[in-house]
């Protein structure tokens, strides 16, 4: 049960330094909804509906990576410092 508990707590360290590097921020007028970011995320944490033009980020599993960021072909998502 201390283990757990220890890796509970490392978990959370770990989530609040990746919360403090920011967010990812998403440009709507920029985005063509190709969903290369959807693909290229290593956790999951974006989805795109490109019928809807809708594109969704789980911050709550997002590592703030910047491979989204760094893969889109017109710059329309950015990592942008908590306010």
């Amino acid at each position: 049960m201390g283990n757990l508990i220890r890796k509970i707590g490392q978990i959370k360290i770990l989530r609040n330094k990746l919360e403090a590097r920011g967010h990812i921020s998403h440009n709507q007028d920029k985005c063509t909804y190709c969903s290369l970011c959807e693909k290229k995320c290593p956790v999951d944490a974006i989805s795109v509906s490109t019928q809807d033009k809708n594109w969704n980020i789980d911050n709550s599993v997002c590592i703030r990576c910047k491979t989204c960021v760094l893969n889109c072909p017109t710059k329309a998502l950015d990592l942008k410092p908590n306010m």
